[in-house]
């Protein structure tokens, strides 16, 4: 699973996966047919039941198609059951042919507009009616009695027309349908996501569902994404495994008990480490032990009952009965061997895999449980060595050679499974070789539930049976290429030579698999992995609109970054924003719901002149990239904030409490500048004696500060310059770092005081984003909270 968590490709893969996707949509039509088929297949068969007059409950809604805009309460899914047991219509998109009302607890002002001609009505309409057995009139209940339509139901002089009965609209020109195109249906994009609609959810609603969907300039947004994100949560397991085998490395309690216990069970207790590093293997020997269908395995551990049913793992709610499911978009993550008999694939849509397989049963993610299990694994195998080089949350590569010292290959990969099959519950796969090349292609042949050892002498003929394709370093592009030469197998790779292959496909690249099908591999184990960089990255469920929205998203994702970074003990020099921006060719609304679809990658990197881990300060840099882009807010599909150039953090932490707070003990030229707009909550942490007050180009004393920052807002009437701001920055973080923390606020009060006097909202946002920082900076040195107004 090495590299399930990147999120970004390279332009030559980004080519080649609209190419794919591009072929794969053609057997439909093109992607914009396949969706419209989708939906004639989803109305038919709600048309079909809506005719079956054994479904309905009664014909309270005879002739209603109503479409939901936003979110309600009681919410979609409860008014949708009460249309379609009533004879109702429910429309998942908006159209103006067949739409009659239009169900809403709160609309926009161009939401008004565009409505103008439907009654809006609220959503107690539909449940009133029926608690009450009957279509009540619709005049009490609506949402905009001034818009064209329902001025009419509310004007005196047409009291006895009914808004609900409208006699004059029957059911056969309610639903007129139009074969020839669906160029007289408005579907509304906006009315898809309509985010703007819809208050701001409970904290417990999730990010992956639609209506109850948090925005993307909500605080809420990020942390409900990565409570839901797969991907997120494989990259995070990723180093947070790493971090874990660095900790048992230099741990000098930790105790090696598995492999006390072999010695113990082979009578070698009594020989020392010594005597055993004497007997020394030829050569090295590695094992690639990797979890067999994951997901699907832990999954299954909860419902012992579908053991042997095909199984998959999938944000998926339906079933192959509803033809609905079967158009279903969502991603399989895991799938077990059942379902791969069937023909069911990692990465199959959900309705392809419908189709394929009808018995095939959905079962939720578990992330909590995964990551007991991948915790579980490495700690059963670091009882055995500490020689372990993490992959991801269920691989990982261990060097055994010291184990073959006391048992051989195969007696150890038995051993082992068994006992990682016994503390986990799920199966493994092992294999192993002289390398780490053919532990990994041991391991396939391995699987599932098996092992497999490459001895010296079965090396060249295994080796010249395996697919070129599965070779480290083979992707998409490399394999075409090889194919379309007739390179299909590494025994047809040993034919061409190392000038040849250097030449069509780069001198290392070439090199590299020149050895690799032969078998050699000169990559060794790397049990210790320094962290290179920290992240964060959103590529779901962003639909934004102004340009205000995606700097709040930039500044809740540089929040993350931050805390990530404070949580590692680490300080960044060089920040780097990665964007997805929806492709000019690209379908506004991708096939999968708020998923980022087609798009074009964008990145740029800017080097800090000092390490930091201040939100503040990362949010700056990246809205500065950001605006030099020139990207409409509306095309924004992915964001993601990298620092690297990593080193640990120099925070002081040493200093002895005082009960009194700091401001007690400022200065009297710097105290004098502070105001009752700022005060520290909690008594903070200080040094016995203070450092030297930091300078701002060589100024010191704060009298002389506040001249240079007047002078400097005056030559910068319109907004200050981005390495300005940044050098501000920097100095109120040594001011808070080297405990004058009352100087900073008050050079803080003084900048903002002019902020908020200019009214121009560059300055306003710098004075925002100057508090951000002043509040994180004392929080991570005195863990005091500080309240500015």
């Amino acid at each position: 699973m090495s590299g399930r968590g990147r999120f970004w490709e390279t332009d030559r893969e980004t080519k080649s996966r609209r190419k794919r996707e591009q072929e794969e949509w053609a057997i439909h039509g093109g992607y914009q047919q396949a969706k419209i088929q989708k939906l004639i297949d989803k109305y038919a068969s709600e048309k079909d039941l809506e005719e079956s007059d054994s479904c309905h409950k009664s014909k309270i809604f005879a002739g209603v198609s109503v479409f939901v805009n936003g979110y309600t309460e009681p919410s979609f899914d409860v008014l949708r059951q009460h249309l379609l047991e009533n004879a109702g219509r429910y429309e998942h998109y908006y159209s103006l042919s067949r739409v009659t009302h239009v169900v809403a607890t709160s609309l926009a002002l161009s939401k008004q507009n565009f409505y103008h001609n439907k009654k809006v009505v609220l959503p107690s309409w539909i449940t009133d009616s029926v608690q009450k057995g009957e279509l009540l009139p619709c005049n009490k209940y609506l949402l905009l009695p001034d818009n064209t339509i329902t001025k009419y139901f509310t004007d005196p002089s047409h009291s006895e027309v009914r808004c609900a009965d409208d006699q004059d609209s029957s059911p056969a020109s309610v639903y007129q349908e139009h074969p020839e195109g669906w160029g007289r249906d408005v579907m509304e994009p906006s009315a898809i996501t309509a985010l703007d609609t819809r208050p701001v959810p409970k904290p417990k609603m999730s990010v992956i569902s639609g209506p109850a969907m948090v925005p993307a300039d909500q605080p809420e947004f990020v942390g409900e994404f990565y409570g839901n994100s797969r991907l997120h949560h494989l990259s995070h397991w990723k180093t947070q495994l790493k971090d874990l085998v660095n900790d048992i490395r230099s741990d000098p309690n930790h105790q090696l008990t598995g492999r006390q216990r072999l010695l113990k069970r082979h009578n070698l207790r009594n020989m020392d480490s010594t005597h055993l590093e004497k007997i020394t293997p030829e050569e090295k020997v590695y094992m690639h032990l990797d979890m067999d269908c994951f997901f699907a395995s832990v999954a299954l551990k909860s419902h012992p009952e579908l053991a042997g049913s095909p199984v998959v793992v999938a944000h998926f709610k339906g079933n192959a009965t509803d033809a609905h499911s079967l158009g279903s978009m969502s991603q399989i993550a895991s799938c077990n061997y059942p379902a791969r008999q069937a023909g069911v694939r990692n990465g199959m849509m959900m309705g392809k895999a419908l189709s394929l397989c009808p018995q095939l049963k959905a079962l939720p993610y578990d992330f909590e449980g995964y990551s007991h299990v991948s915790t579980l694994l490495y700690k059963t195998v670091a009882s055995y060595t500490t020689e372990i080089e993490a992959v991801s949350c269920d691989e990982l590569y261990i060097d055994i050679t010291f184990l073959m010292k006391i048992m051989s290959c195969d007696q150890f990969a038995k051993e082992l499974r068994d006992e990682v099959k016994e503390r986990t519950g799920c199966p493994c796969s092992a294999g192993s070789g002289a390398n780490l090349l053919l532990a990994r292609l041991a391991t396939r042949r391995a699987k599932p539930d098996g092992q497999f050892y490459i001895t010296d002498d079965q090396v060249e003929g295994f080796i010249s049976g395996q697919l070129v394709q599965d070779l480290p370093g083979v992707g998409r592009a490399t394999n075409k290429t090889l194919q379309g030469i007739g390179i299909h197998t590494c025994a047809d790779l040993q034919r061409l030579s190392l000038s040849y292959l250097q030449k069509e496909l780069g001198v290392r690249n070439g090199g590299n698999l020149y050895q690799l099908c032969r078998g050699k591999d000169s990559r060794v184990l790397k049990p210790d992995q320094p962290r290179q960089s920290v992240s964060c990255d959103v590529n779901y469920g962003i639909r934004l609109k102004e340009q205000s929205q995606v700097h709040t998203l930039l500044d809740n994702i540089s929040k993350e970054v931050a805390r990530k970074l404070d949580n590692a003990g680490l300080a960044g020099g060089q920040v780097t924003l990665r964007v997805k921006v929806r492709s000019p060719d690209a379908s506004v609304e991708s096939a999968k719901f708020m998923g980022h679809g087609i798009c074009d990658n964008l990145s740029k990197s800017s080097s800090l002149g000092s390490v930091t881990s201040s939100a503040a300060r990362i949010s700056i840099v990246c809205s500065t990239i950001w605006k030099g882009w020139h990207v409409m807010p509306s095309d924004l599909r992915g964001v993601g904030i990298q620092i690297t150039k990593l080193k640990a953090s120099q925070r002081t932490k040493n200093f002895q409490p005082t009960v009194h707070s700091y401001l007690s003990s400022a200065t009297k030229s710097s105290s004098s500048g502070c105001r009752d707009g700022a005060n520290i909550t909690q008594a903070c942490t200080v040094p016995t004696v203070v450092p030297q007050v930091p300078s701002l180009c060589d100024r010191a004393e704060l009298s002389d500060v506040k001249s240079l920052l007047g002078d400097w807002f005056k030559s910068q009437p319109k907004a200050p310059l981005t390495k300005d701001k940044v050098y501000v920055n920097d100095y109120l973080e040594k001011l808070v770092r080297s405990h004058h923390v009352d100087t900073a606020l008050a050079i803080f009060l003084f900048i903002d005081r002019f902020c908020q006097n200019c009214y121009n909202p560059e300055w306003q946002r710098f004075a925002d984003e100057l508090k951000l920082l002043l509040k994180s900076e004392v929080w991570k040195e005195y863990h005091a909270h500080i309240e500015l107004s």
